[in-house]
């Protein structure tokens, strides 16, 4: 080759590594890729609290809803309430309760949140890389397992504070030119003065609509094991929390048949004993026992960004990238037992239903007449009249002790096997507790 030859090669390539200096970089996540393994750069936790009903509240309502509820509540004539019952309706939840069966069946709203583990002291090479805005967490993932006393039945919705906004578009554009004057002189008569001349230009320009800034939120269900999975998007980091509703269904305890009645008040008054509609309904609680409990674990990517330069940045592809995969530290509850772990944090035990709960869900409430000194079961149909719960229980007995009915309906009342033949005067109410199943049910 000769040396006009070679000097003109020279050239080509020369403008062939500028104009490839031109690379796509909005459009790319990173531009450098490493996974390493570290613990604790994230902080978990799981609060457990009991799900919000999903009724009404008066102020709630628009002003024609408020206005229509009043009026149909002061037209009732099967309410014909008083100033103090009816200021006691407002304030009470708007809709009709659903009669309840299965009293196993448990919502829980668990409230997971994860945060950049802060350390504590002076700033350090930890603390600069958290702060850094390009340095997020990109994934994780909360685990619920090892459920003692129940099972898992079903995820009813997921909340997170992200909403689709409209944030505006970001560009870049790059432009790389070569316009070179190469004239070189090359000794000798017969070659004599060469020169070359011209432009090469290349332009890349990117536009970035950061408009739908949401967090995917997924989970996945087993019987005794729930997870919920969290995927970052652009420029978002998952510190915060996440809300999942949760139904979860008790281990058995007894199936009672609960005493279910028409309305105790007709035109304001009581009603006659003899015009009170009644049946039974079966209805499953669940056994007492223990704290109904399972671990709590967290695991994470955490993105961080190598480069000083590229973590202070929007622009995310010009970053060298290490994702971090990693077990989130979680804090242990009171009295919780773990073993220790040198290489991961270990899982925590939460409490889903406390024993408090467990016993008022297992507790029915039975009402005894009491007559001559003798405590009896107040019995129809071969049955004990009882109740799912204290309020209704204590609504009745107010009516018997008003009405003092020797039957309801066409049919008799019974204090345990004796049939009454005149009205009982006094009447209590004594809680039963469910017990562990026998057999599975």
């Amino acid at each position: 080759m000769s040396a006009r030859a070679s000097a003109i090669a020279a050239f080509a390539v020369a403008c062939l590594m500028i104009v490839g200096c031109t690379q796509p970089q909005l459009t790319r996540r990173h531009r450098q890729l490493e996974v390493a393994d570290q613990h604790e750069l994230v902080e978990a936790s799981l609060f457990v609290a009991p799900n919000p009903p999903s009724s009404t509240l008066l102020p709630t309502l628009t002003e024609r809803g408020q206005k229509a509820f009043i009026e149909a509540a002061a037209s009732d004539d099967q309410l014909a309430l008083n100033a103090e019952d009816f200021r006691k309706l407002l304030s009470r939840p708007i809709g009709v309760p659903s009669t309840t069966t299965d009293y196993r069946l448990v919502k829980r709203r668990l409230v997971f949140t994860a945060a950049k583990a802060w350390p504590v002291g002076t700033a350090n090479a930890k603390s600069r890389m958290l702060l850094e805005p390009g340095n997020r967490i990109s994934r994780l993932r909360h685990v619920v397992s090892n459920l003692s006393g129940a099972q898992f039945v079903a995820w009813d919705k997921f909340e997170t504070p992200y909403e689709t906004v409209e944030l505006g578009t970001i560009n870049q554009k790059q432009t790389a030119a070569f316009t070179p004057k190469f004239s070189p002189n090359l000794a000798g008569s017969v070659l004599g003065t060469a020169e070359v001349s011209g432009e090469l230009r290349s332009e890349l320009t990117e536009d970035l609509a950061l408009r739908d800034r949401i967090v995917t939120v997924a989970g996945t269900m087993q019987a005794k094991s729930a997870s919920v999975f969290q995927e970052g998007a652009f420029g978002i980091d998952l510190e915060g929390s996440v809300i999942a509703d949760v139904t979860i269904r008790l281990d058995a305890g007894e199936t009672a048949d609960i005493f279910q009645h028409g309305s105790l008040r007709t035109n304001g008054q009581p009603t006659e004993a003899a015009k009170l509609s009644w049946s039974f309904l079966p209805v499953s609680f669940p056994a007492a026992g223990s704290d109904v409990e399972a671990c709590y674990s967290a695991d994470y990517v955490f993105r961080q960004v190598s480069g000083r330069q590229g973590a202070r940045t929007v622009n995310e592809g010009d970053d060298s990238v290490v994702l971090t995969l990693g077990r989130a530290f979680v804090e242990a509850s009171t009295g919780a037992e773990m073993a220790d772990s040198e290489d991961e944090p270990s899982p925590v035990s939460v409490v889903l239903v406390s024993k408090g709960s467990l016993s008022r869900l297992a507790t029915r409430y039975r009402i005894v007449a009491l007559d001559g000194g003798q405590r009896r079961d107040l019995e129809i149909a071969d049955t004990p009249i009882q109740f799912a719960e204290l309020d209704d229980a204590s609504a009745f007995v107010d009516w018997l002790e008003l009405v003092k009915p020797i039957v309801i309906g066409k049919s008799p009342l019974f204090a345990g096997s004796t049939k009454l033949t005149k009205p009982i005067e006094s009447f209590e109410i004594a809680p039963v507790v469910a017990q562990a199943a026998t057999a599975a049910q």
